[in-house]
């Protein structure tokens, strides 16, 4: 009867055993391998601010082919308007080539007529989208058969998905709409003169930068005269405490201002205060304020708003 007790026992450990380790062999095994992400279709979201994508499944591994299909997939239409197609809908596709990695579409000349945010996010669509593409590094648009550039007339070139994400990583557009208020010299060059500018800019740009980008690029209008070469590189901007600090880099005195000083000074510094959180501008070429820069009214190179230059 004992015996028949500890054989009894002696099972129940086996199993409990048994059971153990069968426990911790399951928790050894190897975890599963994270699903990599689909394609997806981009498509310019129905309120026109952003991207709308859906999920697809390439059916080739050729790349021409798989252009082709992802073309044929951008032309289709959202049955419940969640979202709008760019090509043959927004502009019309004219060409489209590639050679060795680089993917080049080619767009008709109604292209240019489309309004700046919304070019942003079509361009925004088409890139994402072909961008997936085994075998595609970059990708480029012509304009009735010129390179595409932007509204100041700089061309765009190469362009990767990875341009087109915020620093977060969202899939929303990181481009937004800026009227700027910017002053540039009169014809006489003795007064400033106030003008506004509408642009599309990259939201990781700050706007200090970016007024300065566009004050160095000039007027647009015939009757004002730019306030420095629009070649002029190597500009830093930074703003603390609401002083905006501006450093041009000593090749910048190669190209010396077309402009007195007080002009280019107060263009630039009138300019920068126009934007919220700027009270003062601190001007320096390779970080000091002497070298071509007189200390204007005794203020050690500090600038404030200076609305006395401005015409009427």
């Amino acid at each position: 009867m004992n015996i028949k007790k500890q054989h009894k026992k002696f099972i129940s450990s086996v199993t409990v055993l048994i059971l153990m380790v069968s426990t911790l062999l399951s928790g050894c095994k190897k975890a599963p391998e994270p699903i990599e992400p689909g394609f997806e279709i981009y498509y310019v979201n129905s309120s026109e601010n952003g991207l709308y994508k859906v999920p697809y499944e390439l059916k080739s591994d050729d790349v021409k082919e798989c252009i082709d299909e992802v073309t044929e997939q951008l032309k289709i239409q959202s049955d419940k308007l969640l979202y709008k197609t760019v090509i043959d809908n927004i502009f019309m596709l004219d060409s489209v080539s590639i050679k060795e990695d680089q993917l080049y579409l080619g767009f008709t000349q109604e292209y240019k007529n489309v309004d700046p945010l919304l070019e942003v996010l079509c361009r925004a669509s088409l890139v994402r989208t072909y961008g997936q593409i085994e075998g595609i590094d970059g990708i480029s648009f012509t304009v009735a058969g010129e390179p595409l550039t932007d509204q100041a007339g700089n061309l765009i070139g190469t362009m990767t998905p990875d341009m087109f994400i915020t620093n977060a990583g969202n899939e929303i557009n990181a481009y937004e709409k800026a009227t700027l208020t910017l002053y540039f010299a009169d014809e006489d060059l003795q007064k400033l003169e106030r003008t506004t500018r509408t642009v599309v800019y990259n939201t990781n740009i700050p706007l200090e930068k970016l007024v300065m980008d566009e004050l160095i690029k000039g007027p647009g209008e015939e009757d004002l005269c730019p306030i420095a070469d629009p070649s002029t590189k190597g500009v830093s901007v930074t703003v603390t405490d609401g002083i905006c600090y501006v450093n041009f880099t000593e090749g910048y005195l190669a190209g010396a201002t077309p402009v007195s000083e007080d002009i280019f000074v107060y263009a630039i510094t009138d300019s920068l205060v126009e934007l919220n959180g700027i009270n003062k501008v601190k001007i320096t070429i390779e970080g000091s304020s002497s070298v071509i820069l007189t200390d204007i009214e005794g203020n050690g190179n500090l600038y404030e708003r200076n609305l006395d230059i401005v015409g009427n």
